[in-house]
């Protein structure tokens, strides 16, 4: 997997959405997660998500980033806003009276100018590159497979994150519908091309 499939939004965020007048569609079509428990080693652990006292949204969301986009997008178009889709962010120049950007869409190159630049590119993404953010992690040489499911039966709240660090391991982030995103690694060369 050579890009971010994040699904899940994090109390701090929701309270950056909420600054914005966003928070609301955001909190009413995800789903609410409250915990996260991990099996690993025979061990299982489980711990609250956003147990930070007095946190406004104490939960974190899980949303798909289809819906997330469906949301942002239907902000922008009631703000006169057009979003290019296809168009990717070649360099990126910050003064101190906003951006400049060179962006690669259809027809070219092309450069604008901005107060502000918002990238939803994921965290290995051009924009955090050209921001200069620190984009440190946990680099694994295995091939991770995404993929949504339904999982029948399941018997566990859906407003947990199961995952089971084991084997190839696998992680459930809950989303609406009683769908999962699923994340899991293969655990061997031969699993990585089937």
């Amino acid at each position: 997997m050579t890009w971010d499939r994040a699904t899940v939004i994090t109390a701090r965020s929701l309270e950056v959405f909420a600054q914005l007048g966003l928070v609301e569609p955001i909190v009413d079509c995800g789903v609410h997660i409250w915990e996260l428990v991990v099996a690993a080693d025979e061990t299982l652990f489980d711990a609250a998500v956003a147990g930070q006292p007095g946190a406004t949204y104490p939960f974190n969301i899980a949303l798909s980033e289809a819906e997330l986009e469906h949301v942002l997008g239907n902000d922008l178009a009631q703000h006169g806003a057009v979003v290019h889709g296809g168009t990717s962010l070649h360099q990126l120049t910050q003064g101190s009276g906003g951006v400049e950007a060179t962006l690669v869409g259809g027809s070219g190159p092309t450069t604008v100018r901005a107060r502000w630049l918002v990238g939803l590119d994921g965290f290995l993404g051009a924009t955090r590159r050209a921001a200069g953010i620190d984009r440190r992690r946990l680099h694994s040489d295995r091939e991770w497979a995404v993929f949504d499911a339904t999982v029948q039966p399941w018997t566990s709240p859906v407003e947990a994150t199961p995952a089971y660090l084991d084997g190839p391991g696998a992680i459930l982030t809950p989303l609406p519908n009683r769908r999962w995103r699923v994340y899991t690694r293969a655990a061997s060369d031969t699993d990585a091309v089937a």
